[in-house]
């Protein structure tokens, strides 16, 4: 039995039961414990006194003695659940809920073991808080619950409870409960995936990962959840034959489109091309009909737009879209006004869908809103203008739907599913907030909470808008009132905001360079060279000092007063997922209370923004991390203060470290799973891109530290394969190899090198190209006059490249392919695999060949 201590027990309706109809209800429960047969003596009873919802009403009446005999509880939620799966008003149901938790925890504390684990009540109550969002009382059920992973029996139960917490993100410590009960049974399915989901969230190595879940998935071969955590897994790990297998079982289980894409970029990297874009053909269209549902006639010409691969070369109007967008958001608003059938839960599945496609176009919005480029031909073939509007009427019709899904009309309609108002509530605050209408989330909300739905889950996500809205006084970073205990608020600002609210002094200049224009080379897809030009932007890189600044995460950097520094949306969304993190809006994060803090007392440098550790990527790390720290060595401010890096970053980073020159004794490394207060910091200014002259710098010192000649000359050619990676495969890419190797270039796996062995390769060679990615960082390392041929897919291409072509004066261009229709239909083109026309190649090729002496 559970020694469960809570109100609603006590908030129960006392007997209905009219005077006289069960004259000793204290006796009747003795009996009823012993002898089943006297509930046929009660109804009796409850017949002659008139009363028609019999065996319910008993149920309650025995209920309020702590009577231990199931029905009595099992009876009456039966009741309560039927209810809430019918029309309800929303305060009613509501009520229902309150009903059914105090009835659970009435259970709990009188039934036996046997009884709570046959009838998974521990569950059911943990359900039933989660609808009403009563997030406070989650772990008090699960901890209690967890108790019991010794005994088989509880398993299946202890396996949903774990993740619906995990979902919720309310209950601290999660990671060593997933350690604890996979230990007590590595075999158990849901065990072995809620601990791998766990490692993911606290970014433990991806073999970890793999480990647990290869372990479960030889007892349970058809597992559709394992399948799909361990295909994605093998994946990761490079280990495409077992990825292969797993996602050929998976498409037998689940033939979607999904299972079909990532077999499809398995089979293309084990060179098994025909099977590869066989499988490719099996994917459907971004948005389907099946997606919308009932409302797929409603927006047929929405979902047309959606579909459709925009390009400039045929281009509609960006006026006619705007008033085709509109008219679509008009024509859903008008329907679900009159609509008598649909239902909330269908219109959560459409948002859902909707969102998930929002991810496709809002990553397009953003390489627009980041580029330096006049947009057309010349930087690629889509309209990215096109693309940045249908992100916009994305949102526009989830927030329709969502407004008519949260009404009193449609609420009223069965709900089908648990959880529904609560995940309908979650996704309208995202959205209104995205779309700056913090007062609209917050009239929601407070319509939701009168009428009883919210707790700890609805204060949260309101302390998310009034933080949106504006500043609090005092400051929610000290305001534990908005949610769980020890989860804590924190507004976001960007860099030049926060500095500013933080009351945080500048300081010291460390470099500039001044605006630059310079020129590109296209050739295209059909072998014609154009010419086209852009400008570099200003650089500036200085510091702010500030006097205490904490970090959390690694990465997360809090002002004096609790202000979160919120990174450039070039650098992704922002805080990531982690396990410190609870709960998130644009402009506000909810993070979990520290476990441990340390203080650092010495003087000490802070980078902004340094991602080294959530993006343990080669371009990341060598130009908006090393490279600000080859400034900070070249002005001397680490000779009197140590600089702030994450003790958890890769081994290559620390070699990178040492070949320009900073050596560990000048480093304060700290652990991501603390607190880390610093009393006097120096805080670098952030980047997203570097000047000319800062990247010519870092390139001295790392060819210094790899012992190359500055004086020396380069020769030979290389092509750059990208044998371990998903993304950006090359269709035909053995033949591409082949004609690389037949005029002389030597095919490398830059990864398969050591940091320094890479500095060394690109200063002694005279030309290059390859398909794009982070190895091509290392044109930095290159001598003036290289020739760099890029080969890319035509819809978009980076403009980092050119940055780093034009600070090492590289002669740079690029070689365009032209992406399979099979396989940019599904998703969004950017990264997906492309065909380059061989003799294109080998013309472009001769080019490279004609690279010169170094200048």
């Amino acid at each position: 039995m559970s020694d469960f201590s809570h109100t609603d027990r006590d908030a129960l309706p006392k007997s209905p039961v009219r005077s006289g109809a069960l004259a000793d209800l204290p006796a009747l429960a003795r009996r009823i414990w012993q002898d089943e047969g006297a509930v046929d003596d009660a109804l009796k009873s409850l017949r002659t006194a008139g009363h028609a919802s019999d065996r319910g009403i008993l149920a309650e009446a025995l209920a309020t003695q702590g009577c231990r005999f199931p029905f009595v509880y099992t009876g009456r939620l039966a009741e309560l659940k039927a209810e809430l799966a019918g029309p309800l008003t929303l305060a009613r149901r509501a009520d229902n809920t309150r009903q059914a938790i105090g009835l659970l925890y009435r259970a709990l504390d009188n039934l036996p073991d046997a009884a709570i684990a046959a009838q998974q009540l521990h569950y059911r109550l943990a359900q039933a808080l989660f609808d009403l969002g009563r997030d406070d009382e989650l772990a008090p059920v699960g901890h209690r619950l967890f108790e019991r992973c010794g005994d088989r029996s509880w398993w299946r139960e202890i396996g949903k409870v774990v993740a619906l917490l995990q979902w919720t993100g309310v209950i601290d410590g999660m990671l060593e409960i997933t350690q604890r009960l996979w230990a007590a049974a590595p075999d158990n399915p849901e065990f072995a995936l809620c601990h791998a989901k766990q490692l993911a969230a606290c970014e433990a190595p991806r073999q970890a990962q793999y480990s647990v879940l290869e372990h479960a998935i030889g007892a349970h071969p058809q597992h559709l959840g394992l399948l799909q955590h361990l295909a994605r897994a093998a994946a990761q790990n490079n280990r495409f034959a077992e990825a292969q297998v797993y996602y050929e079982r998976l498409i037998r289980l689940q033939p979607i489109s999904s299972n079909f894409w990532h077999l499809g970029e398995v089979l293309l990297r084990r060179g098994r091309q025909d099977e590869a874009l066989g499988a490719f053909a099996q994917v459907a269209l971004r948005l389907e009909a099946e997606d919308l549902g009932a409302l797929a006639p409603v927006l047929a010409r929405f979902r047309f737009l959606c579909n459709r691969n925009h390009h400039y070369q045929d281009r509609i109007d960006a006026a006619a879209l705007g008033s085709t967008l509109q008219a679509s958001c008009r024509r859903l608003d008008d329907h679900l006004a009159k609509d008598e059938a649909i239902t909330p839960a269908e219109l959560l599945a459409a948002a859902h869908a909707l969102s998930r496609l929002e991810r496709t176009f809002g990553g397009l919005k953003h390489l627009r809103a980041n580029t330096d480029f006049t947009l057309g031909e010349l930087h690629g073939t889509l309209d990215l203008e096109a693309f940045g509007a249908l992100s916009e009427a994305v949102y526009a019709h989830i927030a329709i739907m969502l407004r008519h899904a949260l009404s009193e009309r449609l609420l009223c309609r069965p709900l089908k599913s648990p959880g529904v108002i609560r995940n309908l509530a979650a996704l309208h605050t995202a959205v209104q907030l995205t779309l700056q209408r913090p007062a609209a989330a917050r009239e929601k909300l407070d319509w939701l909470a009168a009428n009883g739905f919210g707790a700890a889950f609805a204060a949260r996500l309101s302390a998310l808008v009034r933080l949106h809205e504006r500043e609090i006084t005092p400051p929610l970073a000290e305001d534990r009132s908005g949610g769980v205990s020890g989860h804590v608020p924190h507004r976001m600002a960007p860099w030049e905001e926060w500095v500013a609210a933080e009351g945080l002094r500048r300081g010291a200049t460390l470099a500039t360079a001044p605006g630059q224009e310079c020129g590109y080379a296209v050739v295209t897809a059909d072998g014609k060279l154009r010419r086209g030009a852009y400008r570099l932007r200003p650089f500036r890189l200085y510091t702010v000092a500030g006097k205490p600044v904490t970090l959390r995460d690694s990465e997360l950097l809090l002002g004096p007063h609790g202000r979160l520094f919120q990174p450039h949306p070039f650098h992704g969304p922002y805080p990531r997922a982690s396990e410190s993190v609870v709960e998130r809006g644009p402009r506000a994060v909810f993070l979990r209370a520290a476990g441990a803090t340390s203080v650092i007392e010495e003087p000490a440098v802070i980078l902004a923004n340094n991602d080294a550790y959530r993006i343990a990527n080669y371009t990341h790390w060598l130009i908006f991390i090393l490279c600000r720290l080859g400034v900070l060595l070249d002005q001397g401010l680490l000779q009197t203060r140590k600089v702030l890096l994450p003790a958890e970053i890769r081994p290559w980073m620390r070699e990178s470290l040492a070949l320009i020159g900073l050596g560990e004794d000048r480093i304060l490394f700290y652990p991501r799973d603390h607190r880390v207060v610093v009393a006097d910091a120096e805080i670098v200014s952030p980047v997203e891109f570097v000047g000319c002259e800062q990247l010519r710098a870092l390139r001295s010192r790392m060819w210094a530290g790899a012992g190359v000649d500055a004086a020396g000359t380069a020769s030979g050619f290389v092509f750059l394969a990208r044998k371990t990676q998903l993304r950006r495969m090359i269709l035909d890419e053995d033949r591409i190899h082949r004609i690389a190797e037949r005029n002389g270039f030597r095919v490398v796996s830059p990864e398969s090198l050591s940091v320094a062995a890479q500095v060394r390769l690109f200063s002694q060679t005279a030309g290059l190209t390859g398909p794009g990615g982070s190895a091509f960082t290392n044109i930095l390392f290159s001598r003036a006059g290289t020739r760099v041929l890029h080969l890319s897919q035509e819809e978009t291409y980076s403009q980092l490249w050119l940055y780093l072509s034009t600070a090492c004066g590289v002669d740079f261009r690029w070689l365009l392919g032209r992406s399979h229709p099979a396989v940019v239909r599904y998703r969004y083109p950017i990264g997906a695999p492309y065909r380059v026309d061989p003799g294109h190649f080998e013309r472009q090729l001769a080019w490279v060949r004609e690279a010169r002496e170094p200048c």
